[in-house]
Order: structure tokens, then sequence, then C-alpha cells
């Protein structure tokens, strides 16, 4: 079963949603997108399914543990969603185009998503992001 991906980017939403958009028409995917204020899901619908969720970041970021302020964390996080109720080789298809999506979305993005993010989340953030445009979101037999 691929698991799909979750992901955070430090880029604006708005930017991210439209470097997504251009990616999707770049790469002749047949898609829909149901827009809010702070969520976008792009659903693929061919060549293969999947979904695209990309969400302004809601979790707090704690700045000076000495004189303690707390503010929204920056940027967005991107979701990847797969059909599981599709065979095998069907959610390895669209893994593998979702990777091809994402690769072209990062080349897109200047600076890159993990550039930005605080120094921890940086390192562990390049790494997602780094497997999931070489290989794709994982999948289990």
């Amino acid at each position: 079963m691929t698991k799909g991906a979750f992901l955070k980017a430090s880029t604006d939403f708005d930017a991210l949603v439209s470097e997504a958009e251009s990616s999707l028409r770049e790469l002749e995917f047949d898609y829909i997108q149901n827009r809010t204020k702070e969520l976008v899901e792009f659903e693929v619908s061919s060549p293969a399914y999947f979904r695209l969720v990309i969400e302004t970041r809601k979790d707090p970021e704690v700045h000076n543990f000495i004189l303690p302020s707390i503010s929204k964390a920056k940027g967005c996080t991107i979701d990847i969603r797969f059909d599981l109720d599709s065979g095998v080789q069907e959610r390895f298809e669209a893994g593998q185009l979702a990777s091809k999506l994402m690769r072209t979305l990062v080349e897109k993005l200047n600076p890159k998503p993990w550039d930005g993010l605080r120094f921890r989340e940086a390192g562990r953030e390049h790494k997602r992001w780094k497997e999931i445009i070489t290989s794709g979101p994982a999948a289990d037999a």
C-alpha cells in the first residue's frame, strides 16, 4: 500500500499553490482544484489518481525560551494522498507520478521549500523532500 507523504515547506501559501498548479499544467496532468482561504486540494485523475493537499501551517512555534513568545509556524504543509482501494500497481504508478510532480515543483521554488525553516526542522524536512523527489512516497507490498 502506498502511504503517501506529509511535508513542510517554508514557502508562502499563495506562491506554493501557484507553482504547484503550474507544475500540474506543465506535466499535463488532468486535475480539479478545491480551494478555501487556507487550504487547496488538487485531485489528479489522470494519468493516475492521487491528491495533493496544501494548507497553511497552524502549528505553534515558540521563540526565545527565556522570554517565550508563540507564533504560527512559517509556511505550509503538503500532504500527498493515494486511493487505498486501487491495486498495488496503480498505487505504485501514482507514487511515481507524485514524485515527478514534486521534482518539478522543487525545481520551480526559489528558495527551496526546506530553506527558511527552523534549524532542526530544516534538516529533517530536507531529507523528506529529497526522499520524495528521488524515489517517491513509501510503498508497502
